[in-house]
């Protein structure tokens, strides 16, 4: 059976949009549409065979499969990659440090962590860890 994770959580690097006093509400709420509706950005598209991602309390291994970053979206004039899209074989693990995370885990998921296959995901990430699955990508054969 397929399996959904959605890290809808981990915003991981800090995609931060209200960085700037030039940043409108308006402009937030444009941006927030704009990811609401965002297709997935198929030059992106990458094997994410070997791909590792650890970051603070989570980490993500793929054994096989593909990738591709959703089309990203501007605010002030700075493009950001916020989300990926994840097809394959691999495996979730999450293992917060703060006890009202680990509590949140039990409440929804009956246990303090999570180490789970999977075979999709979407994980919305931040610039930084952006950076590091776009160079670890590689080309589809």
């Amino acid at each position: 059976m397929k399996q959904l994770i959605c890290a809808l959580a981990l915003v991981c690097g800090g995609l931060s949009m209200a960085t700037h006093a030039a940043t409108s509400g308006a402009d937030l709420a444009a941006a927030m549409d704009r990811i609401e509706n965002a297709e997935l950005d198929t030059t992106t598209a990458g094997s994410t065979a070997g791909l590792t991602l650890d970051h603070k309390d989570f980490s993500l291994q793929m054994d096989s499969g593909w990738g591709a970053f959703f089309e990203s979206v501007t605010i002030d004039s700075v493009k950001h990659a916020f989300a990926l899209y994840l097809e394959g074989k691999g495996r979730f693990r999450f293992f917060p440090t703060p006890a009202v995370e680990r509590g949140q885990m039990n409440r929804f998921f009956k246990t303090d962590s999570l180490d789970r296959p999977f075979e999709k995901a979407v994980i919305l990430l931040g610039d930084s860890l952006s950076a590091v699955v776009a160079k670890s990508l590689k080309p589809l054969t």
